[in-house]
């Protein structure tokens, strides 16, 4: 299990990384330096450029989450106090948890936790849940009826049968047939495996009062895993240690990029309306080349988008903290590459829309963020195919130089997360270029494999293919994907000099005759 670590915590944490890359760069710069004369200015202005820009982006992201926690997310808080004791909370809350074939112990932690808070708020609640067999709606039953809170909370247990999607359309409409047309009535959307810390509803709820175009908001993450693996451990502590910096940042103008299905508070007015519950349970894209085909995974995407494109906003409570309850005994590898699959597909698949939209609608800043989900495919690998290129057709000190490089960086970047309160390890930096590298591959595999989707859990599997003829689907994927890395490849060569264009006058003349 890993702790909730505290800025304190963290802090201490960073120690022994950040003496260790950070002694590595410096040993790295100062091996190479008598071999510096190799290198030539132009190579070093061009990566120059690129890196001023890419960080540049890192800087302005770090410095916006530092506004938002240290000054419009207190604000907040004082207008939050500002409500009279009787005016924040509805009458009635709800709740769609999706608990399928979850391990006892996670099923028992998730129930709990939710009634648990229910003590601390003045509202009756009704909880919906999607399980996934009998052992499931049995322990949900015995925690219930344990619990001295159940006389203000009525239960609803569905079985999946037909996968989550359709599940959650079933969940939404037995919401609906419950609502009573409270506008400040909140719908929790939360996986059987969240736990939720003490008071995270009664800290939740009363922003909706408040701020009448709030559509939903989502809090901080921290995971708990029961596994071997202590790669699949601290990758998920980075994982969540730089969301939770990116989400301050994208909250300071009012949204956030996902509304992540672990655990989030919708409006309930939004979700039991006909149109949003349709999208949950059907939402689908058309794409020339993989034809029509409906999103298996990323109900999180589909209701983010549902409320960016209806305008309302959207917060990020850096405060409120729920942990993620996992037991994973697979092998690091294969675990990972597998979640980023999905999670890039469902982001990719739900990035072109989104960024039509325009900057207008959306807000310029998040219009670059969306932006920069695509540009990001490519732009990781930018300096790492570059070095190496410089290396084989130049000099062997070039890639030395970027790597030293890349540990300063990163070691930057790896103190700014343990800043605010996410433990680090010795693991966290090639962790970093893990998700860096071989993330931007999936992007590139899932960007022109759109249609390919798949998901399991208890031994259940479930795929989803496009429209299109299979054959001629996957010959255009592979094509196009094929095509594009040639390109990329080509453009970093000649951008570094490897290459050499024909001049205008050898073209025209061989044009000419």
């Amino acid at each position: 299990m890993v702790r909730c670590f505290g800025r304190r915590e963290a802090l201490i944490s960073l120690v022994p990384p950040l003496v260790v890359y950070a002694a590595l760069s410096m040993l790295v710069f100062y091996a190479m330096w008598p071999y510096f004369y190799y290198v030539k200015g132009e190579h070093l202005i061009l990566l120059g450029v690129f890196s001023l820009w890419r960080y540049g982006w890192l800087a302005v992201n770090y410095l916006r989450a530092f506004v938002y926690a240290g000054r419009r997310y207190p604000r907040l808080l004082r207008q939050i106090e500002e409500l009279p004791p009787e005016r924040r909370y509805p009458s009635h809350v709800f709740f769609m948890i999706m608990v399928y074939r979850e391990q006892p112990w996670i099923t028992i932690e998730t129930i709990q936790s939710v009634l648990s808070n229910l003590v601390d708020v003045p509202c009756s609640a009704t909880l919906v849940v999607s399980t996934g067999c009998d052992r499931d709606d049995r322990v949900v039953t015995a925690v219930y009826e344990a619990h001295p809170v159940r006389h203000k909370v009525e239960l609803v247990l569905q079985r999946q049968c037909r996968g989550k999607r359709v599940a959650m359309g079933h969940a939404l409409r037995a919401i609906a047939r419950r609502h009573r047309d409270d506008p400040d009535s909140v719908t929790v959307f939360m996986d059987g495996d969240s736990w939720l810390e003490p008071f995270v509803l009664r800290r939740c709820i009363p922003f909706f009062a408040r701020f009448p175009r709030l559509g939903a908001l989502t809090t901080n993450e921290i995971a708990h895993l029961r596994t071997g693996s202590a790669w699949y451990r601290q990758w998920f502590n980075l994982k969540f240690g730089q969301r939770h910096v990116q989400f301050q940042s994208h909250a300071l103008s009012w949204k956030v990029l996902t509304l992540t299905g672990r655990f989030s508070v919708f409006r309930t007015s939004i979700v039991v309306e006909e149109a949003f519950i349709r999208r949950i349970e059907a939402d689908h894209v058309t794409h020339w080349r993989c034809g029509s085909f409906r999103f298996l995974m990323g109900d999180d995407k589909s209701s983010w988008f549902h409320l960016l494109e209806r305008g309302w906003d959207m917060l990020y409570l850096p405060d409120v903290t729920v942990h993620s309850l996992e037991s994973r005994d697979s092998n690091f590898l294969p675990v990972s590459l597998s979640l980023l699959r999905r999670w890039y597909g469902n982001m990719l698949r739900n990035n072109p829309r989104a960024l039509a939209l325009g900057p207008r609608r959306v807000g310029p800043f998040i219009w670059y963020c969306i932006l920069e989900q695509r540009l990001s495919m490519w732009t990781p690998l930018v300096g790492l195919v570059g070095s190496v290129f410089l290396t084989l057709s130049r000099s062997f000190v070039y890639l030395p130089f970027y790597l030293g490089w890349v540990l300063a960086v990163r070691s930057i970047q790896m103190s700014a997360i343990a800043l605010w309160g996410h433990p680090v390890s010795l693991h966290t930096v090639p962790l970093m270029l893990y998700s860096q590298w071989v993330g931007a591959l999936v992007k590139i595999r899932a960007w022109y494999h759109l249609d390919d989707q798949c998901w399991s859990k208890g031994g259940v599997e479930q795929r989803l293919c496009a429209g299109n003829p299979r054959g001629l689907g996957r010959w255009l994927s592979d094509w196009s994907m094929t095509v594009a890395c040639i390109a990329f490849l080509f453009a970093i060569a000649v951008a570094q000099g490897v290459l050499t264009l024909p001049s205008p006058l050898l073209l025209r003349a061989v044009l000419a005759g």
